[in-house]
């Protein structure tokens, strides 16, 4: 079964060997159901320009590293909530990237986005049709949606 990974252009990556191994492992997950694997990155400092997501109970242990459920996903919070939740010590900057199984996300899209839903299984038509194409693309504001995934299914 094919893992698709999302990940945004804008983050360094200081330890290319770690963050392989970190990918490694969330597709591994996203292999062993139906998964929206979200990964998350040790806060170092409250912040205000990262969501949060809150660790949930343990899930499983691959390579030596613990995946936890997603109990919620906290967006952008001010100065003193950042602090609250870094002291807490169960939170994660949310780093925007995720794993997931084609069949595993487009499951979850049916049951939460349908019209995204429709839009993306008529885009089966108009595929070959270039003008019908771009007019599909433009349709469909798949970013914003994403999103709203959040919170619903099995994440971890």
């Amino acid at each position: 079964m094919t893992s698709l990974l999302v990940l945004p252009s804008d983050h360094l990556i200081a330890d290319e060997a770690q963050f392989l191994k970190i990918l490694g492992i969330a597709a591994e997950m996203a292999q062993r159901g139906d998964y929206l694997v979200t990964i998350g990155i040790k806060p170092t400092s409250p912040e205000t320009g990262y969501g949060y997501i809150e660790q949930g109970v343990p899930k499983a242990v691959i390579r030596g590293e613990e995946i936890f459920e997603v109990r919620s996903v906290r967006e952008k919070p001010d100065l003193e909530q950042a602090k609250k939740l870094l002291e807490q010590g169960r939170f994660s900057w949310n780093s925007g990237m995720f794993v997931w199984k084609a069949t595993t996300i487009l499951n979850a899209i049916k049951q939460w986005l349908p019209d995204l839903y429709q839009g993306l299984a008529g885009s089966k038509k108009c595929w070959d049709r270039p003008g019908k194409r771009r007019q599909l693309i433009r349709s469909i504001e798949i970013p914003s949606h994403l999103h709203r995934l959040r919170g619903h299914g099995k994440s971890s």
